[in-house]
């Protein structure tokens, strides 16, 4: 295995990791208002694990609202996260106490 020389993130890649810490505080308080206010009315969400498509925010809302009504002492904990170009990847785990149907 071959080891990568560390590299300066650029602007944008600094702009996304703060965007995505932002939002974070957000999502722990259950506050899907505040969550929302981070995406674009015309956002695409493809949620890979649930094998679900939300097309614009009323449909991310609705797939808010059913994580916060399952879970709603939710929380995400950031182990990692990495910046390239455009792209953000995190490492986290969520916890939640599961008091309803999702």
């Amino acid at each position: 295995m071959t080891a990568t020389a560390a590299r300066e993130l650029t602007e944008t890649e600094e702009r996304n990791l703060q965007v995505v810490a932002d939002v974070l505080p957000f999502w722990n308080s259950g506050d899907i208002e505040g969550i929302l206010s981070f995406y674009d009315e015309d956002i695409v969400w493809t949620n890979v694990g649930l094998g679900e498509v939300y097309d614009g925010k009323d449909e991310v809302r609705g797939f808010l609202e059913r994580i916060f009504t399952a879970l709603p002492d939710l929380a995400f904990t950031v182990h990692h996260k990495i910046a390239y170009g455009d792209n953000v990847s995190e490492q986290w785990t969520l916890e939640g106490t599961h008091l309803g149907p999702f």
